[in-house]
């Protein structure tokens, strides 16, 4: 109850909300591609799965968690957010992060992009495929949206 009315009260606002991970220790990208990624991207409305095909079969979306790392490449510990919890459209901001990816098993893509971005989400990258670890390059990250 509470989080959802810090959520609604940061909507209201046009704030940036503090986002408190799921979990610090499971990294379950360190095996995956990499790719970098740059601020000055542009993104669509969905996130593909890695064979850059999105599924519509339902119930292949989740789980699917977003991973923000304080190291390049997904290395090291990462903060995991699971994305069926986390409200489209609002700013979520977190620690400073450098490299960022989604874990998702069924590698099916998701119906919305998930962009990380700048404070304040001034300036937002989509992370444009599941399952592969993004460098992050242009600006300081540390704040993330999920966009319908």
């Amino acid at each position: 109850m509470r989080f959802t009315l810090t959520i609604l009260l940061a909507i209201a606002c046009g704030q940036t909300v503090r986002a408190g991970p799921l979990s610090t220790d499971t990294n379950t990208l360190t095996r995956a591609p990499v790719a970098d990624l740059n601020v000055f991207g542009i993104h669509s409305n969905v996130t593909l799965g890695r064979g850059n095909i999105h599924s519509g079969v339902a119930g292949a979306t989740f789980p699917a968690d977003l991973l923000v790392c304080a190291e390049a490449n997904c290395a090291g510990a990462c903060d995991a957010f699971d994305l069926s919890k986390i409200p489209e459209d609002v700013c979520l901001g977190t620690s400073q992060f450098f490299s960022a990816g989604i874990s998702q098993p069924s590698d099916s893509g998701l119906p919305f992009a998930v962009t990380v971005g700048t404070l304040g989400c001034d300036s937002l990258v989509q992370i444009p495929t599941v399952n592969t670890c993004f460098n992050l390059n242009g600006a300081s990250f540390a704040t993330f949206e999920l966009l319908p």
